[in-house]
């Protein structure tokens, strides 16, 4: 058995699982664009049931898309802003650990700040 010490401890880098990386990625954008689509569609089955009448729905429209391809643009910024801070890859030496950003940039908690 092999005893692990500072003058000894093995690099360990993380990788990631592209297949399921893509596969989570495809569900939840499918699931998000479902629930984007149904808040843009559900004034309209309100004018197909008959509930309300055009003049209704039109003035009901003229206030709602409007807010709500505003909130969806602020959604898709944030996104985007959350995006490039994500971590690539998480590095684990002797030293301490690193973060690995997409936008290049390089975190760390060493072990002497502890």
């Amino acid at each position: 058995m092999r005893i692990t010490n500072k003058d000894n401890f093995p690099e360990i880098r993380s990788e990631p699982d592209w297949l399921r990386t893509w596969l989570i990625r495809l569900v939840f954008v499918g699931l998000f664009g479902l629930l984007i689509g149904l808040f843009y569609v559900t004034p309209l089955l309100f004018y197909v049931d008959g509930t309300f009448t055009s003049d209704e729905i039109t003035r009901f429209a003229v206030i709602y898309y409007p807010i709500l391809i505003w909130i969806s643009f602020l959604i898709l910024q944030y996104f985007k802003r959350i995006r490039r801070n994500a971590v690539r890859h998480i590095t684990v030496n002797r030293e301490g650990i690193f973060y690995e950003k997409l936008n290049g940039e390089v975190e760390s908690l060493r072990y002497s700040q502890l």
